[in-house]
């Protein structure tokens, strides 16, 4: 039995460090746009490997005459997507509808299979998809739900000095959700300061929250790990008695757990008030994960979770 290994794939950048290596194989198939070349799919190629790098050729016999010790292997690669899954689509027409559902970038590769795509600036966020609403617009909208979510940072900023210069923020997205299913960012609040004046300040802010909105309103944090995030999640809860408050578990990575609120906002269901903060916060998210921080998006993403209340365990 003359062995091979047949394999199936999503596409995935070249410079992601569990599967990039898949395109030392499959990069001649691709294009300079991330696409399978069309021509190009199910071509039967050779490669030798020598000190670990691939050599190719589209004849056996050249490379076995440039390598005579070493006997070379063929290769190919067919382009397919899920519309060849006829079977599938039949039976699960919903399949299409997921994908079609998926943030940007996971959409490129899984429904589209692009193999270049992946989160930079302006494709996990990008500041186009946002809506703007005035104060008073925002103030007479209805809600089934507010929710301020605080990623916390502990660091003051220091001018000067051998400290770090420039800190995490701490921020706190106030976020509505409407009771057409539309998403309102009413408030960010975002400074550098260390432990006692950052408790000071979301203790304030949120009583304020809580005044304006009442029975609707909660307030939520990212629980932290470990015995040291024990103590603060319980100094939390201190802080916040009195109100209705939770420590929030995340699940997956940054850009992960970004994705469903992204795609609510490239489907224009995320409105952001116009107020003096608008433009530092969609800059801070368009900018992401090529930014120094990630606190802002950070935020967003819990306050969405915390609304929609699948994605996490409380």
């Amino acid at each position: 039995i003359r062995p091979y290994i047949r394999a199936g794939c999503n596409p995935i950048p070249d410079d992601d460090p569990t599967g990039g290596w898949i395109h030392e194989l499959i990069g001649w198939y691709i294009g300079d746009d991330g696409y399978a070349i069309p021509e190009r799919s199910g071509v039967v190629r050779w490669f030798v490997v020598v000190d670990d790098t691939f050599i190719w050729s589209r004849d056996h016999d050249n490379l076995r005459s440039r390598y005579p010790h070493i006997e070379p292997k063929s290769f190919t690669f067919v382009h397919s997507s899920v519309y060849d899954n006829k079977i599938l689509l039949e039976k699960d027409p919903g399949y299409l509808a997921n994908l079609q559902a998926l943030p940007l970038v996971e959409r490129g590769q899984l429904l589209d299979g692009n193999w270049h795509i992946k989160p930079e600036a302006g494709t996990v966020f990008n500041r186009a998809w946002f809506r703007l609403i005035s104060r008073t617009a925002a103030h007479n909208e209805t809600f089934t739900a507010v929710v301020r979510f605080w990623d916390i940072a502990a660091t003051e900023k220091q001018i000067g000095g051998r400290r770090k210069n420039d800190p995490d923020y701490t921020v706190g997205v106030l976020m509505g959700k409407a009771t057409d299913g539309r998403y309102i960012v009413l408030d960010v609040d975002d400074f550098q300061e260390g432990p006692t004046e950052r408790d000071k300040r979301m203790r304030r802010v949120s009583n304020q929250d809580a005044a304006a909105y009442g029975r609707l309103y909660r307030v939520a944090w990212e629980k932290q790990p470990a015995a040291a995030g024990k103590s603060l999640d319980i100094d939390f809860y201190q802080m916040f008695d009195g109100l209705n408050c939770y420590a929030i578990m995340p699940r997956g990575d940054k850009v992960l757990r970004a994705g469903p609120f992204a795609s609510q906002a490239e489907g224009g269901m995320v409105y952001v008030v116009d107020a003096e903060w608008t433009n530092r916060y969609l800059r801070w998210l368009h900018g992401f994960p090529d930014l120094a921080h990630d606190d802002h998006v950070d935020a967003s993403s819990g306050a969405h979770f915390a609304l929609v209340g699948e994605l996490f365990v409380f």
